[in-house]
């Protein structure tokens, strides 16, 4: 029993790691709107976009076609699909450039980063209850067991639970940062769901 229950803790911990350095990865967390993005946005818009080449037999330039969502696109998809994105995100209408109603993106990942912190704070507040139950054991030399309750605990067990429950605060607080720093960095409504 001990060496399983050793095998199952060590197994827990270390996917709870491997998923945190996962989602702290720059590959997969993405990199927020920089300079560099914007950059490359108005640089396809002062080229490709206006393109007479791109009109199509209505003469409706390219850029006219990405901001209307035209699904008939073959060029410039990354770019529709980056405006709708921010489109869903901000809870703009076709042919709106400003939010003028509610913006369901913003609050879904407000309410989801709420969600996520109080998931996390109720971990919290599982570990130390834990921790202050066995504080309230009596310590000894020997760990004594009598019909299922602990009537004493050895100093060695003791300081094991603790940095046990410490580990797991630990990997708490890494869930807790990548979390919210992940869930901060979605664009799309679909992956905060």
């Amino acid at each position: 029993d001990v060496l399983i229950a050793w095998l199952l803790l060590f197994a827990s911990a270390g996917m709870q790691i491997s998923f945190v350095g996962i989602i702290l990865n720059p590959f997969f967390l993405g990199e927020p709107f920089d300079d560099r993005q914007i950059e490359t946005a108005e640089n396809w818009r002062r080229s490709v976009a206006h393109d007479h080449t791109y009109l199509d037999l209505a003469q409706t330039s390219l850029t006219a076609r990405v901001c209307n969502g035209d699904g008939s696109l073959i060029i410039s998809t990354d770019q529709a699909a980056l405006i709708q994105q921010i489109n869903n995100f901000l809870g703009l209408k076709p042919h709106e450039l400003e939010a003028t109603g509610f913006r369901y993106g913003i609050l879904m990942a407000m309410l989801c980063i709420l969600l996520w912190c109080l998931y996390l704070c109720n971990e919290f507040r599982l570990i130390f209850l834990s921790l202050e139950a066995v504080a309230q054991i009596p310590r000894s030399k020997t760990t004594e067991i009598h019909d299922g309750r602990f009537k004493t605990i050895s100093h060695a067990r003791f300081w094991t639970y603790c940095l046990l429950r410490f580990l797991r605060a630990c990997i708490a607080a890494a869930l807790l940062y990548a979390g919210v720093l992940w869930l901060g960095y979605t664009t799309s409504i679909s992956d905060l769901i």
